[in-house]
């Protein structure tokens, strides 16, 4: 990749990092101007569900550009939080990026749709929140449980 990098005269637009300490992925992050994540469906059929670094890149108000594939249109909503573009298709891909660059109220727009989505859909607080209104949806008519009346067993 570098080397193509180098042939097609990208060296300085395009950084090749390495391993980034996990503390200090925010920053890296938040000092992109654009996240593309091109992921495919091998032939095997293996594939990513929801990447974690899609949810990541939202939450620091990145850009994303990303294939459509697999639950990643559940965060990314074309036009709305991102761009996505069929897999392997390397024209429509370059063309997104180069909409996310060129228009950069929209990249904002979209990054911060992307942003208010995780909080919304991926906070602690408010994920635990709805599993104990499913919980209690469906527990219905049994017996409550009381933390102070446990019996530990030994």
């Amino acid at each position: 990749m570098e080397d193509l990098t180098s042939r097609l005269a990208f060296r300085g637009c395009v950084q090749f990092r390495g391993l980034i300490p996990q503390e200090d992925v925010p920053d890296f992050l938040r000092s992109g101007d654009v996240f593309v994540i091109p992921s495919v469906v091998d032939a095997s059929g293996d594939r990513d569900g929801l990447p974690n670094v899609v949810i990541e890149a939202l939450s620091c108000r990145l850009p994303v550009v990303a294939s459509n594939v697999c639950a990643i249109p559940e965060v990314i909503r074309d036009g709305e939080t991102g761009f996505l573009v069929p897999q392997g298709d390397p024209s429509a891909l370059a063309e997104a990026v180069l909409k996310t660059v060129r228009d950069r109220t929209k990249a904002l727009e979209m990054a911060e749709n992307g942003r208010q989505l995780v909080w919304r859909q991926f906070d602690l607080k408010e994920s635990c929140g709805r599993m104990l209104r499913l919980f209690k949806e469906h527990s219905v008519g049994r017996p409550t449980f009381h933390a102070d009346r446990t019996t530990h067993l030994g």
